[in-house]
């Protein structure tokens, strides 16, 4: 039986600096980024701490390091891969990439696509399975396929 995601696991705990880490080292023109599992994109912060054992950041400098974003009305919002993965896509190659996004949830779904609506260049699908044929195509040795550990089984 699958398990439900919780945002702040420890798996997120993990992958989410190793992504930027790595994304900010590969990634140059025409780069593409195929994320199989992507959730919400980003998560309030009482979702997050309901879920994860951290301690809170102790101030502005120290959240945004660990990967929080300070939006409406200050409330605190922990990103996710999606939101991550094109930050540093923005910000090191602007608009010459593209990136695939895939939410079997339809509620998830709409959440990812507004929690992406300030960025360019991405397309948010349903189920990975169907657009499977087509990233192959379109994938090069410019390219990353990201698969969220808690799915590897799929």
């Amino acid at each position: 039986m699958m398990q439900m995601y919780k945002p702040g696991n420890f798996t997120d705990q993990i992958k989410h600096p190793l992504l930027t880490d790595f994304l900010t080292k590969i990634v140059e023109p025409g780069f593409r980024y195929f994320e199989l599992h992507a959730g919400e994109g980003k998560y309030s912060e009482n979702e997050y701490y309901e879920n994860c054992r951290s301690p809170r950041p102790e101030n502005k400098e120290e959240a945004e390091k660990q990967g929080w974003e300070l939006v409406r009305n200050q409330e605190w919002w922990y990103k996710g891969s999606p939101v991550r993965a094109l930050e540093v896509l923005t910000q090191k190659i602007y608009c010459d990439y593209s990136a695939f996004f895939n939410e079997k949830n339809d509620v998830k779904r709409v959440k990812l696509k507004n929690n992406l609506e300030k960025f360019m260049c991405f397309e948010v699908n349903n189920m990975w399975e169907d657009n499977i044929e087509d990233y192959l195509k379109i994938a090069g040795k410019n390219s990353l396929f990201f698969i969220d550990p808690t799915y590897a089984k799929e």
